[in-house]
């Protein structure tokens, strides 16, 4: 096989993809390459020349693949040596699996000495590693030791590192001398004590460690925007709320609250009390809403005097009420519901149900699920009922097992099971009769049944845990007036995670106009929807600046060919992401006008990593020497893969162009762009003769597609 060199130019040896060859006649090469050995090949030098030379050996990766293989085996040995369990060895390997080619010897036992030594051991180094893997993959050894170290004089103690480190994956990744101190000392000029602050470097390192200047920012718009002084204790809890959302999301959160009747006075009243309110969902608000001002009568100023009945799970509401109920229909209290929901556990059970134990021994039962056998039955195994029990008559709160029975009985397995209720426990909650079998039946009735029904609930259980049967009902039938088909609104359902508990027709509908407007056809719009729902599930003012952004931002014009290709791109990054990435091609030597240029060609390449971005770089700039305006003209070259494309490709080139066997050297971008088929004629199979060992090396290598179609070529040659 023939094998690129180390600096991806020089030489004429070419890094290929190893797999199995098919053709008969090349066995002698594939056992060849299947031993891994470097071959002097006299058929490929000059004249056939015996004197090896770059173009005459051969590179088989066999060898290095072995090697990489028994890396693996022993990366996975040596993490279960130290005491993980298969589950959380596969959970590494899926989320890792670089680490899974790391060197034990080289790489692996000594970090995990830094971590002993620094008081990692036992339960505690694995939990770490288990939670954090990328200590022992993206941090040196030294600069592991030394943030470690600087941690500890920091937080004051093993066990906050420790619990830090597990709460924020890359806190020992960046650096802490340049991100972490000067954060801290920013929020110690806003006057917050080292305590405090020590809290939430332990319970939420990640504000900690972002950009100072994106820092200071936040901390300036707690108090402009949301009118919190430094001097208040709600400070800190403004500042995790604004590092949370971005300038667009806070506003959204504020029309959010105004759509339920809140002014803007009101929202800046409860963001000053209580601003983690400001992180609610919207399903969370409507249910507060609906229970609080419309079933029960309060105004919003109530909810405004009492801000965490906003934040109390429903559950515990209805169950206290319930029991508030009870008592006022005896006349026994008369006390506000704030009052009631804001006590503590034990006070709620020292006031509200153990002085009524005798003249009302229901009450204990319908709190807690259990009857009440012993009337001097301690409050401490009160307390624990009541964390497993619940309101004997609200099937809102009835047991999972009856959900999960049902669930398999509509045809899915054991698996899908498993994990619908991993990602959506509040299924486990829901009534059978009331909930589920109303929302089955919609779906049944609209045409889907069968594996169709059992896929789609696979896909999107949110349809059966989120919104109203009439919510669904309705947003089915919608779908359907707009894609026409029953086949295509049962692909979108698949994609609409939020499809349940939107309003379509307050969204999706302006957003299809929005779209039209700027040119867009009925069929493009239609495309859109089936396969990327949720962007147009979004709120239409968002959507409609993220196409103003298109136009001015990214300079593409609404009759260009790339325009949607554009707002895909703008509605997924918010204006402080896409500023970062401008900067990060101007970080690589791109100038304004080649990222624009770019963007108007392949908007795509926005979304492309620093990382993936440095290795296209340092090949095509570094190495080749084409310049930045090269690829700024030709983008696909940042998003075609360097191992199975531009690297077997371009070795091909190198090989042909020393033997002189080219009229014309193309430029990369010519050959890189064709498709496989067409390079093979352009560039392989015309010198299969010549060059048999080329041939070889590249149909082994180019996967088990290609192999199948020159076999074709070969057969009908043959006839």
């Amino acid at each position: 096989m023939l094998n690129l060199c180390s600096n991806g130019v020089r030489g004429s040896t070419l890094l290929l993809r190893p797999t199995t060859l098919v053709r008969p006649h090349s066995a002698s090469i594939a056992s060849d390459l299947s031993q891994g050995y470097l071959v002097n090949n006299p058929a490929l030098s000059r004249g056939g020349a015996s004197t090896p030379t770059t173009l005459t050996k051969v590179l088989v990766c066999r060898s290095s693949l072995e090697k990489k293989k028994n890396s693996r085996n022993s990366a996975t040995d040596f993490l279960k040596d130290i005491g993980l369990d298969d589950s959380q060895v596969e959970n590494i390997a899926n989320s890792h699996p670089i680490l899974l080619r790391c060197r034990v010897e080289k790489t692996l036992i000594p970090k995990i000495k830094v971590l002993r030594d620094f008081g990692f051991c036992g339960s505690e180094l694995i939990s770490v590693i288990a939670s954090n893997p990328i200590l022992l993959t993206n941090v040196s050894r030294d600069s592991l030791s030394a943030k470690l170290d600087l941690l500890k004089s920091i937080l004051g103690s093993v066990e906050n590192v420790l619990t830090a480190v597990k709460n924020e994956k890359w806190l020992l990744y960046v650096g802490l001398t340049s991100v972490l101190q000067p954060n801290l000392e920013l929020l110690k000029s806003y006057r917050l004590c080292d305590e405090r602050l020590q809290k939430l470097l332990v319970k939420n390192p990640k504000y900690l460690i972002r950009n100072p200047k994106e820092v200071q920012e936040r901390l300036v718009r707690v108090e402009q925007v949301l009118g919190i002084p430094r001097e208040s204790a709600m400070f800190l809890h403004g500042f995790k709320v604004m590092s949370s959302l971005s300038k667009r999301h806070l506003e959204f959160k504020f029309e959010m609250f105004k759509r339920y009747g809140w002014s803007e006075s009101d929202v800046l009243v409860m963001a000053k009390r209580l601003p983690l309110c400001l992180l609610m969902s919207e399903a969370k608000l409507k249910t507060r809403v609906d229970f609080f001002i419309n079933k029960l009568g309060y105004k919003i100023g109530d909810l405004i005097a009492c801000l965490n009945l906003l934040t109390y799970s429903m559950e515990r509401i209805l169950r206290r009420y319930a029991v508030m109920q009870v008592l006022q229909e005896r006349e026994l209290i008369n006390h506000s519901i704030c009052t009631v929901m804001t006590s503590t556990e034990s006070r709620f059970l020292d006031v509200y149900v153990l002085p009524f134990k005798d003249e009302l021994p229901e009450l204990y039962e319908a709190y807690t699920g259990k009857k009440l056998v012993d009337s001097s039955v301690q409050k401490a195994s009160m307390a624990s009922d009541l964390s497993e029990g619940c309101l004997v008559n609200n099937p809102a709160l009835s047991s999972g097992a009856a959900t999960i029975d049902f669930l398999k009985d509509i045809g899915l397995d054991d698996s899908q099971v498993e994990k619908i209720i991993n990602l959506r426990p509040k299924l486990l909650r829901s009534d059978v009769e009331k909930t589920l079998i109303p929302k089955i039946r919609v779906l049944e009735d609209f045409g889907i049944r069968g594996s169709e029904l059992i896929s789609v609930i696979a896909a999107n259980p949110s349809l059966l845990s989120h919104g109203s049967t009439k919510n669904l009902l309705a947003n089915l039938h919608f779908l359907k007036s707009i894609l026409g088909s029953v086949e295509d609104a049962l692909n979108a359902l698949k994609k609409g995670k939020w499809l349940s508990t939107a309003n379509l027709t307050e969204r999706l509908q302006p957003n299809c106009e929005l779209l039209k407007s700027y040119g867009l056809s009925d069929e493009r719009v239609q495309k859109l929807l089936l396969r990327y729902l949720n962007i147009l599930c979004c709120h239409p003012k968002w959507v409609q600046e993220s196409l103003v952004g298109v136009e001015q931002v990214l300079g593409i014009p609404r009759e260009s060919g790339m325009f949607l290709h554009g707002f895909k791109v703008m509605i997924s990054l918010s204006k402080k992401n896409l500023k970062l990435k401008f900067e990060l091609f101007k970080r690589y030597g791109w100038s304004e006008s080649d990222v624009l240029v770019m963007v108007k060609r392949l908007p795509y390449c926005l979304n492309i990593s620093e990382a993936k971005l440095k290795t296209r770089v340092d090949f095509f700039v570094n190495k080749l020497g084409y310049e930045i305006g090269y690829l700024a003209a030709h983008p696909p070259l940042l998003l075609y893969s360097m191992e199975d494309r531009i690297l077997p490709r371009h070795g091909v080139l190198q090989v042909l162009q020393e033997r002189n066997l080219l009229r014309k050297i193309p430029s990369i971008y010519t050959y890189t762009k064709l498709s496989e088929s067409r390079f093979l004629d352009a560039y392989v199979l015309p010198f299969k003769d010549k060059l048999p060992e080329l041939y070889e090396a590249y149909a082994g290598f180019a996967g088990e597609q290609l192999a199948r179609q020159l076999r074709i070529i070969e057969e009908s040659e043959l006839s």
